[in-house]
């Protein structure tokens, strides 16, 4: 009898294990889970494994939870994606994926496919995406991969600085349609541009759906770009902090004597409809055909042939626009860029030689804004600019009469 009593509490012992097994929940999710996705096979490749050391020397900033994961797709490794993390105590990058054949990172469908692995194999109930490459804003790309301007991809040519940044490119609405189908509407907490032009209204306006909160510079990035090791920490808060962002960069750069200063803002996603609406009349009545661009501040210090001047749009709002018209609209635009920050000064590469340019604070609202009438580079390019123009949700929303 008591052999049979002990078999039928085995027997209910191993149906229970078997049903606490089958019910025991999922494992809960991380807080926030970031990519850094890093297309350095282009002239900045030299910056690469800088940044991944500042990831390395920040991670004691990683909540235990939480994940920082580094894309890289650089001129002489195989591309991979690393892990960041302490361990007993000490900042290790580890290898969590490899692939085996060079791949294209300014490919729309690579993005796509790095950024399902990363929510796949990473779960997190907060997304951050930092994309750091060469950048110009909103124009069209020179070339593109397949059929959809942020990222350079040359394919490993390194041979020389003038080469070695000739290659693919993603457009802007390429770059939206990746983050909407992966992330969903207003799936990442932040979009971090690690390059160069990034914060223009026609960016911001384009991937207004795609995050809540967009980081980026409207002038040049400093070579050494993101101080990652300071930022870990506000980007791994329990809520982001975008304002510890704007200034940690600021206090980077503004005693730096090698790069000489920066431009960083933050675009709350959420006020871009509101600023669309109240900037329309304005801009179609002052800055469409006979703006004027003289004293403008802008963020380019002359026309070249690849680029617009890239004014700012407080700027250009001053110099065009009746103070009385456009009171309620300085109000709009400051909850639109509730963050900003300038040093005096910044370095630009897009002269003869380098040089400094001196920073207008008057005028300076951390948004740029190309209009359709400045006289910018070729005439070639003009027209292109400006065809190409019209097919942003910022000119067919805000400029089209």
């Amino acid at each position: 009898m008591k052999l049979f009593q002990g078999f039928l509490l085995a027997c209910s012992m191993l149906m229970f294990i078997a049903c606490s097994s089958d019910d025991a929940p999922e494992p809960e999710p991380a807080h926030r889970t970031v990519l850094v996705y890093i297309g350095g096979e282009n002239s900045l490749y030299d910056f690469v494994s800088d940044d991944l050391d500042e990831m390395i020397q920040g991670a004691g900033d990683i909540p235990a939870s939480d994940n920082l994961l580094v894309y890289v797709d650089d001129c002489s490794n195989p591309t991979r994606i690393y892990r960041i993390e302490m361990r007993s105590g000490k900042g290790v990058a580890t290898v969590v994926k490899e692939y085996s054949t060079d791949l294209c990172s300014s490919d729309p469908a690579v993005l796509r496919d790095v950024c399902r692995w990363a929510i796949t194999n990473y779960p997190a109930s907060s997304y951050g995406l930092v994309l750091w490459s060469h950048g110009s804003g909103w124009l069209p790309a020179q070339e593109v991969r397949d059929t959809r301007s942020i990222i350079i991809d040359n394919n490993g040519n390194k041979t020389n600085i003038e080469e070695s940044n000739s290659g693919p490119q993603m457009e802007i609405p390429a770059l939206k349609e990746v983050l909407l189908e992966v992330f969903g509407n207003k799936g990442l907490d932040f979009l971090l541009f690690d390059a160069c032009f990034m914060q223009s209204v026609e960016v911001a306006y384009e991937l207004r759906n795609t995050t809540q909160w967009l980081v980026a510079t409207p002038a040049e990035m400093p070579g050494t770009g993101s101080p990652y090791d300071k930022l870990i920490k506000s980007i791994f808060a329990s809520s982001v902090d975008v304002e510890g962002i704007v200034n940690t960069y600021y206090n980077e750069y503004i005693d730096d004597s090698d790069y000489e200063g920066i431009i960083i803002s933050a675009v709350k996603t959420s006020e871009l409809d509101a600023f669309a609406e109240i900037s329309a009349p304005l801009i179609q009545h002052y800055l469409l055909n006979d703006a004027i661009t003289e004293g403008v501040f802008k963020y380019l210090p002359r026309a070249i042939n690849d680029y617009p001047f890239f004014h700012d749009m407080k700027g250009l709002m001053m110099k065009n626009v009746p103070e009385y018209e456009s009171q309620e609209w300085m109000i709009q635009l400051q909850k639109t860029v509730p963050y900003l920050k300038a040093t005096d000064a910044w370095y630009t590469n897009l002269i003869w030689g380098g040089g400094t340019c001196r920073v207008d604070h008057e005028q300076c609202s951390g948004l740029s804004m190309y209009i359709t009438s400045q006289m910018s580079g070729s005439a070639v390019n003009k027209e292109f600019w400006n065809e190409y123009l019209k097919t942003l949700e910022w000119y067919k929303d805000v400029c089209c009469q």
